[in-house]
């Protein structure tokens, strides 16, 4: 044997097998690392080109229902830009039509998922509407036989090669959207229910397709309800419906509503309402009709409930009214004029409140609570129907403010508790003539009690000429007459129903008869 071949045994004898593995071993390691990156950076090149952006517009299409386009897509890295998305809702879509401007983000490969840590949009607007597409949508039975029969491909598919580095799942840590816009109309086309150029901050759970909303700014539209200033909201959508877990929203300048509840978005239907709201600062001169403008001055607080669509809302509630002043009443006037008390004909209230209810034209007012401290109270209940008014009131008042209506306090305010007397007024007519019963029963009360006593008749006899002898002068029988024949006629309109300017007239008359 040589020694050319010895040498060559036994180089190949101490051939180590653990380095051979080691050797073998880091070789397959650089080589799959190569193959990643090189996997890798394909992905990335096949990403970036028009086959993955077909592949998200027919994903999304068919994940939402509707026809999606997607325009003006630009790539730097790992970052990308879009101009524009918009897409338009068919049948059993979400929604209607959603369109998406300036749209930016920064996207990574992790744990075998596209992962958005921030999407930022510009501009979002979102619509809820009849106005669909017709025909079947994306991903339809319909559509995939149609597309086998003509041999058309469907979603393009990722290359082979690359398919076992591609992510199976996309995450998202948040949507940030600059204006956000939603509008809510009916089968008639009308808004009903809109949000417009909020900030939003959402956080979704691709799972689930829940989201948490943080909102800021912009206002909300109610159909038939004032405009609201959007200052901080939190909610949660979920299913078909959204969440309000917190919201403050402004009105009516100082205004302040605190909502909570749940706006339902039912399928062909108007959205449902089921809403809490707790209302402060509110001026009354910005929510009462004309004609009530000038009678009454304050600010309402209080909570409400709000149930229905926003096109046929029940609303229930109890409003307190602070720093209330009354005036212009006329059941206050006439209590002013006969209680020679001014304080009545402008009316600082202490404590004002009541149990209210609005379904439509149908106003209901419950547990009214009205008192001005040592001067009046007023309880009870009226209905307001269109410009329709009933009701039944108590009205109370000092007992020293009647000492000026004679018979006032035996027969018209004859119940006593509380430190008032009380009488019951009925209410009727409409805004614009409301009609009650005090003025004629208090009238009726001062002639009965006039008439009942001497004084009257001292004057009639005196103006009819007798003597302190009881003698009549010449013509006292027909002048007597004729007085109380006048006294009579007005009393009798006054008890029977007659016109109140009749009866004030005549309580003017025989004012001097009271020493007024």
């Amino acid at each position: 044997m040589s020694r050319s071949e010895k040498k060559t045994k036994k180089k190949k004898k101490g051939c180590n097998p653990l380095i051979a593995i080691l050797i073998l071993g880091a070789g397959f390691i650089v080589c799959l690392v190569v193959a990643l990156f090189v996997g890798k950076g394909m992905l990335k090149k096949w990403v970036q080109g028009p086959e993955f952006q077909e592949l998200v517009r027919k994903q999304s299409a068919e994940k939402l229902n509707a026809d999606v386009r997607i325009d003006d897509v630009q790539w730097d890295g790992w970052s990308a830009t879009v101009g524009k998305v918009t897409s338009k809702g068919y049948k059993d879509a979400a929604f209607s039509k959603m369109d998406l401007h300036g749209i930016r983000t920064d996207f990574s490969l992790v744990d075998n998922a596209f992962r958005f840590d921030e999407i930022d949009v510009s501009q979002a607007s979102i619509e809820f509407s009849d106005d669909r597409l017709i025909g079947d949508p994306p991903g339809s039975s319909a559509e995939a036989g149609s597309a086998e029969s003509d041999g058309s491909s469907g979603t393009p598919k990722l290359p082979g090669f690359l398919a076992k580095y591609a992510p199976d799942r996309v995450e998202i840590e948040d949507i940030i959207i600059g204006s956000a816009s939603m509008d809510v109309k009916d089968a008639n086309g009308e808004s009903s229910l809109a949000v417009k150029n909020t900030r939003a901050q959402i956080s979704p759970n691709l799972e689930t397709g829940n989201a948490v909303i943080n909102a800021q700014d912009g206002k909300l539209l109610l159909k038939g309800a004032p405009e609201l200033a959007i200052r901080d909201a939190k909610l949660r959508w979920q299913d078909s419906s959204l969440f309000i877990n917190r919201s403050s929203l402004g009105i009516y300048g100082d205004g302040l509503v605190e909502a909570t509840g749940e706006v339902g978005f039912p399928e062909g239907g108007s959205p449902a309402l089921d809403l809490n709201l707790d209302i402060s600062a509110i001026d009354v001169q910005e929510v009462l009709p004309e004609d009530m403008k000038d009678k009454l001055v304050g600010t309402a607080r209080g909570p409400i409930k709000v149930q229905g669509t926003p096109e046929a809302a029940k609303v229930t509630g109890t409003l307190h009214l602070d720093d209330g002043v009354l005036k212009g009443v006329k059941i206050l006037d006439t209590i002013a004029k006969y209680t020679k008390t001014n304080r009545f004909s402008r009316l600082v209230l202490d404590q004002a409140q009541s149990d209210f209810e609005l379904d439509g034209d149908f106003l209901k007012l419950r547990n009214i609570q009205i008192e001005s401290n040592g001067l009046t109270r007023i309880e009870g209940v009226l209905d307001k129907n269109g410009e329709s008014l009933a009701g039944v009131i108590q009205v109370g008042v000092t007992p020293a403010t009647l000492k000026w209506i004679p018979g006032a306090e035996n027969q018209v305010f004859n119940e006593n508790r509380d430190g008032f007397a009380w009488t019951t007024v009925n209410i009727g007519g409409t805004t614009a003539k409301v009609e009650e019963d005090l003025s004629k029963r208090m009238m009726a009360a001062a002639v009965s009690s006039l008439l009942s006593g001497g004084k009257l008749k001292d004057i009639i006899g005196g103006i009819a000429g007798e003597d302190e002898s009881g003698t009549a002068g010449p013509g006292s029988g027909r002048i007597r007459d004729r007085l109380n024949g006048i006294i009579g006629e007005k009393v009798g309109e006054v008890i029977d129903g007659g016109t109140g300017e009749d009866g004030k007239k005549l309580i003017e008359m025989l004012g001097p008869l009271f020493g007024r």
